[in-house]
């Protein structure tokens, strides 16, 4: 399985509604949001070698970008077969 983190700048806000498009069309297998929003876990059951995958997350602003926190995100195998 492998994991996405998409942390959302403090001055905005998840449209949910596009995170759930992108699961029923199969663009992501699971996702979660952790964090009182601030952060989108997606979910790949499995990837080949050198598959990729994009995972989009909309937002929208809602407080003015000079008081806005940026987050950085990052991705990572979060365990194989073998449990290792």
């Amino acid at each position: 399985m492998v994991l996405g983190v998409a942390h959302i700048p403090s001055c905005e806000e998840i449209d949910f509604n596009a995170l759930e498009k992108m699961k029923t069309t199969g663009k992501v297998d699971h996702f979660e949001v952790w964090e009182h929003n601030s952060e989108v876990v997606f979910y790949w059951k499995a990837l080949k070698p050198s598959e990729t995958k994009e995972a989009t997350v909309i937002t929208f602003q809602k407080y003015e970008y000079e008081t806005c926190v940026p987050r950085p995100h990052k991705a990572y195998l979060y365990y194989d077969e073998d449990g290792s």
